[in-house]
């Protein structure tokens, strides 16, 4: 599977950037002048627009190579949206999205750190640590960034873990009774083209989380709710024919890249 790269930055674009959604309304104009619309789902597409400067000769033959690879606008690679949180539904913890361990109990409707009732508590009835996860279908030695915001009415500790097939990072934690911003940031070795982000709860603890977000960067950003859709789109294309760099000097070159996918996809 293609992947659009990541800048040494350890980012995929610079900003600032454009992102696009475009939509489709299908129209029946009747005979008695009436009109009929409808939109049509299947037609909606997003596109971005990246400009980056200061690209080295190295970050050129990274794009060069998909390019080439994707025949230009022929083939379909796996993008992962900057502006977006890469984990499906965010909030619904509940979802089949999420693989949680028998023993963990979730309840929504918690209050959260951004003064609403969108948190959920999550209660270890177990005499084991018990996890909840979500995978995600990007590239696994990509750097990402994994965050939540924790809190717990007693002192303890929570373990964030980034895992593929070819090996694991954890980190442990403390949380106390006011909300906390935990991440974990970091690449790992390999070619596995899945990565499971991982929120781990010691045996009978109880903790509150919010927020639960994944991005392909070093730091965390603002959060972004999800639903269906998260920051992942593997039907990707170049919208474009060609790609042609302007040399600024020497190991510096200026791009504009407009990619496009379908909505959804």
């Amino acid at each position: 599977m293609l992947h659009y790269p990541q800048l040494s930055t350890g980012t995929v674009a610079q900003y600032p950037l454009r992102k696009t959604l475009l939509k489709r309304t299908i129209v029946n104009d009747c005979l008695d002048s009436r009109s009929v619309k409808l939109a049509d789902v299947s037609a909606a597409q997003v596109e971005w627009q990246l400009n980056y400067a200061g690209v080295t000769q190295a970050e050129w033959d990274a794009l060069k190579a998909l390019f080439l690879a994707a025949e230009g606008r022929l083939q379909t690679f796996v993008f992962l949206d900057p502006t977006d949180n890469l984990l499906r539904f965010s909030e619904t913890l509940g979802s089949t999205v999420w693989q949680k361990d028998g023993l963990l109990q979730l309840t929504a409707g918690i209050a959260d750190p951004l003064g609403t009732i969108r948190a959920t508590r999550l209660v270890n009835t177990a005499l084991v640590s018990q996890k909840i996860t979500q995978t995600v279908e990007a590239a696994g030695w990509f750097g990402y960034c994994f965050s939540v915001f924790v809190r717990a009415a007693a002192a303890g500790t929570v373990m964030l873990t980034r895992r593929t097939s070819d090996g694991a990072e954890s980190r442990t934690e403390s949380v106390g009774s006011e909300w906390r911003l935990l991440q974990s940031s970091g690449s790992l070795d390999g070619t596995a083209e899945q990565i499971t982000f991982e929120l781990a709860i010691p045996a009978g603890a109880t903790v509150e989380a919010f927020g639960f977000q994944a991005e392909a960067q070093p730091l965390p950003s603002a959060y972004k709710k999800t639903a269906g859709q998260g920051g992942v789109y593997p039907a990707t294309r170049f919208r474009e024919d060609s790609v042609t760099p302007v040399a600024v000097g020497p190991n510096d070159y200026a791009i504009q890249i407009q990619l496009v996918s379908k909505a959804g996809s």
